[in-house]
């Protein structure tokens, strides 16, 4: 009953009442039922020829889903449900043009026998109800209409500031832009605007018919003035209350794509919706649908969370070469998924083909990062294994490894172990049946860093890496490291063995000691491998420099300028560079920076600590502020530099701040070179002189006209706006400082506005 009840309600879901005629407008008559006594709208086979839409409606709840098929009519604008009577074929493909036939009833189109392979795209025509064919891009920002959209009874529970923040700015930045911009690392972003909320001509106990509703919203949209040719992904979010049992809604692509939220306050439905317009099928487990909680394209009751390795391989979010086909036994590191590929220590995800099925396996392993910081313990304290077609249908989840644990496929003789876990890395063993032989072969070892230099009697340590080359048929191995150094030289390794599987990996530290009485030079450290037979053995050097003893010393303090000049009130500034002037040998060390001023000045230092290593330089400048009731004379200030190595070593340099007196007296010098151009256009003369000099400095020029004032200048240039034409005019400028003393006056220069050109100039 159930079952049934759940089918119906798809059935009747996006159409009007199934019973009813309907004119057939562009829908062109095929050809009638044989044994039809008259032709009428529902006995007749027509052929409808528009738009495939193709939606899926979730019913979270019940924990199902249905695929919903449309075709909207290319001439009459029609939406048409379209009803199959078997399975629809693997590839379809949604927003392609169609051409349907079968016979209509109000709304619906029920399918004439062997036309479900209509809605196919070219390629194979195998039935299935798991897979879909999609040719969405997914990359970009997506420019994303909102429409909040209310019935004449009902009304979307959710305020306008909560849905927009759920969509687009939530201040903690968990919005559902901020989800895929992070689980697509910057690939993909929504953007776009809230409206509403609109009510349309509905009511709460209508047949569900979300076509006809998104089509009623837009048009309120665009009456409210909302450019929609701008915006190819758009959500309704509908009012709880309806007669449609949907949580959400949403189509496959499409153009623009929609999806229509039914549960305002669950972000994780538009999250999951907006994945299905992305292309995305849900992420099930054999027992639930919507049962991988992993990912956003399972329940809406797991929280916001990112994509599994299988739903990131179908985005082309992650770099190629994240994705690592393992074709033959042996040991592999994998990655958290959430890392971008810079951060990644090793691949993000396993690739292993299922070749009974054509499907893949997907191993992947999550952590608490970002938005997966909502996943439980079960999700990032195992390796998660999934399965996948590769053709845009649902993800698998078949299995959450514990460090110890495998899951095995007998029918294609695969079995995958997790060997072990670390935040950076998990790392898993994958065997073939067919891989059956041992086959024995020398490790590989390295030494990092290449070298090491260190001071007599100092410990140089190394990070020694051993990979077991074994086949992956053979067992496991025991190494042992031992090192062999220079006389009076000691060395050890912890740990000092280990076991490996074949193609495993594993790390010792190693740390040599120098003597305190070696001398300087180069010194070689043999780390030798060796197992239990003889073609385990290997060897690394590990090679030591022995540097001279650090010196430290004195920094280095030089101040520019050494002196300045100032007036009462006035902040000069100085640079100070700073110089380490340790020996080579010597590590970095920190200086600690500060300036020095008279009692009731004003000093502040820009950079008060420098990390410097032997030979290197920085700078930081002082900024001294005089009072403004100082007196004239000269003042000392200071810049100074400490080592942390050694209290004792500090270095200052002085400098010197002449405070001019306070009564000004002297004028500024005179303006030169003054030119002049007059525009016939404008009726404007412009005005141009070199800057003046003086002993504190100049604020501004006066500019005059046959002796006049006409104005005054903070720059050397000035505009005479409104001068006619047809006479001959003379200029000069004066400059003035801030104790208002005046210049002489500059050269004249003397212009015709008939000709706009200089006659004379007067020096």
């Amino acid at each position: 009953m159930v079952a049934t009840t759940f089918l119906s309600r798809f059935i009747s879901a996006i159409g009007l009442p199934v019973a009813g005629t309907v004119l057939l407008g562009a829908a062109t008559v095929y050809a009638p039922v044989q044994g039809a006594a008259a032709a009428t709208t529902s006995d007749m086979v027509v052929a409808v020829t528009g738009t495939l839409q193709v939606v899926y409606g979730d019913d979270f709840l019940s924990k199902r889903s249905q695929r919903l098929y449309f075709v909207e009519d290319t001439l009459s604008g029609t939406t048409y449900q379209v009803h199959l009577s078997r399975p629809a074929p693997s590839n379809i493909a949604p927003g392609r043009k169609v051409t349907v036939r079968g016979r209509i009833d109000g709304k619906h189109i029920h399918l004439a026998a062997g036309e479900e392979l209509s809605l196919a795209a070219a390629g194979s025509l195998t039935a299935g109800s798991d897979t879909q064919a999609t040719t969405i891009a997914a990359t970009g920002d997506q420019p994303t209409l909102v429409v909040v959209t209310n019935f004449r009874d009902a009304a979307v529970s959710c305020p306008v500031t909560t849905i927009r923040d759920t969509m687009f700015t939530d201040p903690g930045n968990q919005s559902i832009d901020d989800l895929y911009r992070e689980t697509s690392q910057g690939r993909l972003s929504l953007s776009g605007k809230v409206v509403g909320p609109v009510t349309i001509n509905a009511s709460s106990t209508d047949t569900c018919d979300v076509n006809a509703w998104s089509t009623a919203a837009d048009a309120a949209a665009q009456s409210a003035g909302v450019d929609l040719s701008g915006y190819q992904r758009r959500v309704y979010v509908m009012p709880s209350q309806n007669a449609c049992g949907y949580t959400g809604l949403a189509t496959i692509g499409g153009s623009p794509s929609k999806a229509w939220i039914m549960r305002c306050d669950l972000p994780a439905v538009y999250g999951h919706e907006i994945g299905h317009t992305l292309g995305m099928n849900h992420a099930a487990t054999l027992a639930n649908e919507y049962g991988d909680t992993s990912d956003i394209m399972g329940s809406e009751m797991s929280g916001l969370r990112q994509l599994n390795a299988a739903h990131q391989k179908q985005m082309g979010w992650r770099a190629p070469e994240s994705f690592l086909d393992v074709t033959k036994s042996g040991t592999y590191e994998v990655a958290p998924i959430e890392l971008d590929a810079a951060s990644a220590l090793a691949p993000q995800a396993l690739r292993i083909a299922k070749p009974d099925t054509g499907e893949a396996y997907y191993v992947g392993y999550r952590q608490p990062i970002g938005f997966d910081a909502n996943l439980n313990a079960q999700i990032t304290s195992r390796v998660q294994v999934h399965r996948y077609n590769d053709a845009g249908g649902r993800t698998w989840y078949l299995s959450g490894l514990l460090v110890g644990s495998s899951f095995s496929d007998a029918t294609n003789g695969i079995t995958i172990t997790n060997v072990s876990l670390t935040p950076g890395y998990a790392t898993v063993h994958v065997q073939f049946a067919a891989d059956s032989t041992c086959v024995r072969a020398a490790p590989v070892v390295t030494a990092s860093p290449a070298s090491q230099a260190v001071t007599a009697g100092g410990t140089a340590t190394f990070a020694i890496s051993v990979t077991n080359k074994d086949s992956a048929a053979c067992a496991a191995a025991t190494f042992n490291v031992a090192a062999l150094s220079p006389s009076g030289w000691a060395a050890s390794a912890a740990p000092s063995a280990m076991a490996l599987a074949p193609g495993g990996t594993g790390r010792t530290s190693l740390s040599i000691v120098s003597p305190v009485t070696a001398p300087p030079g180069a010194y070689t450290t043999a780390v030798n491998i060796s197992g239990g037979i003889a073609l385990h053995a290997a060897t690394v050097n590990a090679p030591v420099t022995v540097q001279s003893p650090c010196v430290r010393a004195m920094p280095g303090v030089a101040l520019t300028p050494s002196a300045q000049n100032g007036t009462a009130g006035q902040t000069l500034q100085y640079v100070a560079d700073i110089s380490n002037l340790d020996s080579t040998s010597c590590p970095a060390t920190t200086f600690a920076v500060a300036g020095a001023v008279p009692a009731g000045w004003g000093g502040v230092i820009s950079v008060s600590s420098l990390t410097l290593g032997p030979g290197q330089s920085a700078q930081s400048s002082l900024n001294v502020s005089s009072p403004a009731s100082v007196l004239a004379g000269s003042y000392a200030v200071a810049v100074s530099a400490a080592s942390s190595s050694d209290t004792s070593l500090v270095t200052s340099a002085t400098g010197g701040y002449q405070v001019l007196s306070s009564k000004d007296t002297a004028a500024p010098a005179a303006p030169s070179g003054l030119a002049a151009r007059y525009d016939s256009r404008k009726s404007r003369t412009s005005l141009s002189w070199s800057a003046a000099s003086d002993n504190v400095g100049v604020i501004g020029y006066r500019i005059y006209r046959d002796m006049a004032y006409v104005g005054q200048a903070t720059t050397t240039a000035f505009v005479d706006s409104a001068v006619p034409a047809g006479a001959t005019y003379s200029y000069h400028v004066t400059a003035v400082d801030a104790a208002g003393n005046v210049s002489a006056p500059s050269g004249s220069v003397v212009l015709s506005t008939g000709t706009a050109t200089v006659k004379r100039r007067i020096k």
